[in-house]
């Protein structure tokens, strides 16, 4: 039982209480350093005594200091706040034991040190008016706040946030109070540690093996944009650090030892290093080249010490890309990397600043669930190998931000072998920023009687999910699905020597190499601890497993199966209106005729929507085909896109313009992008809206989606889309059921409304004027 503590919300005066004189527990600093072909400042190596000892060291820590889950968790309903703040009690419980905890913890250490404030300093008129003017403009900005969008409420369906759990929460104000800012263990001792846990815990949750020869590592990051930019960084100091050693070898008298040293080229040959052009040492293989220069001590004799001292004269972190190219590659076409077109915008800016540049990041076209295309994605390659172009890397979206797709991992590892046996590797990254924490659904629990999801996820998002690990690199957040809040995204990497490729150094916070540390090879350097903390708590008190995120967000699947059912069976005979979903029905997919369409859509109408969720269940159990079909409705994760058309007594509206029109019409009336006064919102459903550019996509997707709606394309024109996001795991069993009839009940007057609005501003005849 919950009890709350009386007095939460009042400021007292402080009252001097008897103080307990165990100091905090302390990490012992360890030796960090980066044996791991780091890239590091002249003279630092030498001080070093390997990033093996440092991370081994972290690992003893946190094997002997923190939790781990030891019960599994019995009701998601205590995971969330609530729309309504239903839990309002448990987040005071929360927050109350945050502050108790900070304020024991504070007047642990130097108990007998004298506190800032006077005894009389309470009693003083400023210090009371200045009390009071506290809570006056906290007031004020409370008030102020309850014009934000309502991100907890069923009705919200904007962008890939929802609630933030409670732990979470908690975990975060934590981390914030005792440690604001995480960079090397001398200024955060507790949440450096936390870190390479949660790290650990999202390789796990990815599929990496955590206890294999090779070993993982993850760390936090201030979102998913300075991960990828993260990744693009290691990426091309991987591919071209073969090339860097290989020049060391002609240049440097003290490689002559090791002139005979033999490497593993792409297609799997072992040959010369001497004897490999350009072309070769730009593709050996991932973890060969992150263990070459392990490899010139080991086999050709080269003091540890002085291949490291090649690296910082020779890597293309020290020299820069453009005199790398003028220095040891005269004829090498400029690098290139390859994303699918729905590619998040942090991957222009990856271009950019790695030096890559923008134009040689060469976008691949999608297919028509978004996904990238592998026949297009066959043709650039081949393009790069007959130019003998090096790739650094081929991203895979696992989770599009528009469409929520999921790219086919599975079949771009294959094409990896295939290229690599004519002599083309690249490092493949999977940006998961948005479907990382969806993997949890296929992660078995750790403790026994632990829950299963209630919805599977597709075929091929399995397929996809299963074939993760083979990624070199995997972005994923913490803030999108694993609902903590931001910042708090996150990079792992299955081979933990990549992140040696990108560290650097400041003395004055890791004075020399001997301060443990987490942001030595982070782009960001410091980070919050309360994102740490934040993520640690959550993770504790929800498993990312099937038990705990697993359970999570099969139900957000399930809810969005639901929602998307609903949707595409919203429009009736008779309506002034028509919705396209982009993800088209089972029957469009595999080319069936429009009447066995329509027949499935009756299907899904008459035994799917207007179902409660323990009939639904009971239905799918006894019926395969039925359960194939559910399975088979809905997007690769939970973003839903769709478009409306509308009728006037002319018939279906052909005009692209007109249709656009109406899709932005119906965004403003469901979005709120000016509160000027501050006040609760008004609007029955929150969406947000999105183009389909031809720019983007190709000409040839965005007339086929047009056609779809039964207008005429344009050359050059976007087609406009809605979307809505579920992430909301209550929304079909609430306190009174299914509530997505009344949400598409919303959205059916809002799009009435607004096509009669469109129909009367550009003088049309409306469709109940229709003849016969």
């Amino acid at each position: 039982m919950l009890v709350e503590t009386s007095g939460r919300g009042t400021v007292h005066s402080p009252v001097k209480r008897s103080r307990a004189t165990t100091p905090v527990d302390r990490c012992a600093k360890s030796d960090v350093g980066s044996s791991r072909e780091g890239f590091l400042p002249n003279g630092w190596h030498e001080k070093q005594t390997g990033l093996e000892s440092h991370i081994n060291r972290i690992v003893e820590d946190v094997q002997g200091r923190f939790d781990l889950p030891s019960t599994p968790p019995l009701s998601p309903d205590a995971w969330f706040l609530g729309g309504h703040a239903e839990n309002e009690a448990l987040l005071r419980a929360l927050l109350g034991e945050v502050i108790d905890g900070h304020v024991r913890n504070r007047r642990a250490y130097a108990p007998n040190d004298p506190d800032f404030l006077y005894e009389n300093d309470v009693e003083s008129q400023a210090f009371k008016a200045t009390q009071d003017l506290l809570l006056e403009n906290l007031r004020g900005l409370t008030d102020k706040l309850k014009g934000s969008i309502p991100v907890a409420s069923y009705r919200n369906q904007s962008h890939m946030y929802w609630d933030v759990t409670l732990p979470g929460v908690a975990g975060y104000v934590a981390g914030m109070l005792h440690n604001q800012n995480q960079a090397a263990a001398e200024a955060s001792p507790v949440t450096t540690v936390l870190e390479y846990a949660v790290g650990q815990q999202l390789c796990e949750m990815l599929g990496y093996d955590i206890g294999g020869t090779v070993k993982p590592w993850g760390q936090i990051t201030v979102g998913g944009t300075v991960a990828n930019v993260e990744a693009v960084w290691a990426a091309r100091n991987l591919r071209f650090q073969a090339v860097a050693l290989a020049h060391a070898l002609r240049v440097d008298p003290a490689f002559r030892d090791a002139a005979d040293i033999t490497v593993r080229a792409a297609d799997g040959r072992r040959v010369r290093l001497a004897a490999l052009s350009d072309w070769d040492l730009l593709n050996i293989p991932v973890d060969d080249a992150l263990d070459l220069p392990q490899r010139f001590t080991r086999a050709g004799g080269v003091p540890e010490h002085t291949v490291k001292s090649a690296l910082d004269r020779f890597s293309v972190q020290q020299m820069g890309l453009l005199d790398f190219y003028q220095t040891m590659l005269h004829d090498t076409p400029p690098p290139a990397m390859i994303v699918p077109a729905t590619a998040h915008y942090s991957w222009p800016r990856g271009a950019g600043l790695s030096g890559i540049g923008i134009r040689h990041m060469l976008p691949v076209a999608v297919d028509l669930d978004g996904r990238l295309d592998m026949v297009a994605l066959r043709r650039t390659l081949d393009s790069c190998l007959a130019e003998k172009r090096p790739v650094v890397m081929v991203v895979a979206v696992i989770g599009s931000t528009r469409e929520s797709a999921v790219d086919p991992i599975a079949e771009i590892a294959d094409i990896r072998d295939e290229y690599r046996q004519m002599g083309m590797d690249f490092v493949i990254h999977a940006d998961d920023a948005w479907g990382g924490y969806f993997r949890a659904i296929l992660q078995p629990p750790k403790l026994l009687g632990a829950d299963s999801p209630q919805s599977r996820l597709s075929d091929h998002v399995e397929r996809q999910f299963a074939a993760l690990p083979l990624a070199d690199s995997i972005t994923v957040d913490p803030h999108r699905a694993g609902f903590i809040p931001y910042p708090a995204g996150a990079l792992c990497y299955r081979n933990g020597a990549m992140p040696g490729l990108i560290t650097v150094v400041a003395d004055v916070v890791y004075h020399g190499g001997t301060a443990m540390t987490m942001g030595a090879c982070a782009l960001a350097g410091s980070s919050p601890g309360a994102s740490t903390a934040a993520v640690y708590l959550s993770h504790l008190c929800i498993p990312p497993d099937q038990s705990g995120y697993g359970k999570l967000l099969g139900r957000c699947v399930h809810n969005a199966k639901r929602f998307y059912a609903a949707l595409v069976t919203m429009a009736r005979q008779g309506d002034p209106f028509v919705i396209v979903p982009f993800k088209r029905i089972p029957a469009e997919v595999a080319g069936k005729t429009a009447v066995e369409q329509q027949e499935e859509l009756a299907l899904i109408r008459d035994r799917i929507v207007g179902l409660s969720n323990e009939l639904l269940h009971e239905e799918l159990d006894k019926d395969p085909e039925l359960a194939a079909l559910f399975e088979a409705l809905g997007p690769d994760l939970t973003v839903i896109n769709y478009a409306f058309n509308f009728r006037t007594a002319a018939g279906l509206n052909t005009d692209p313009a007109l249709m656009n029109e109406l899709n932005l019409a119906i965004f403003r009336a469901c979005s709120i992008e000016d509160n000027a006064e501050y006040e609760v919102p008004e609007q029955e459903l929150i969406l947000t809206q999105a183009a389909f550019d031809p720019a983007v996509y190709g000409q040839e997707f965005c007339n086929i989606f047009a056609h779809r709606l039964g207008v005429t394309p344009q050359d050059g024109m976007p087609v406009d889309y809605l979307i809505s996001t579920m992430q909301n795991a209550w929304i079909s069993n609430t306190s009174a059921g299914n509530f997505i009839p009344d949400l598409i009940a919303a959205l059916r007057g809002i799009v009435t409304q607004q096509v009669q609005a469109l129909v009367h501003r550009h003088g049309l005849a409306p469709m109940s004027e229709r003849k016969g």
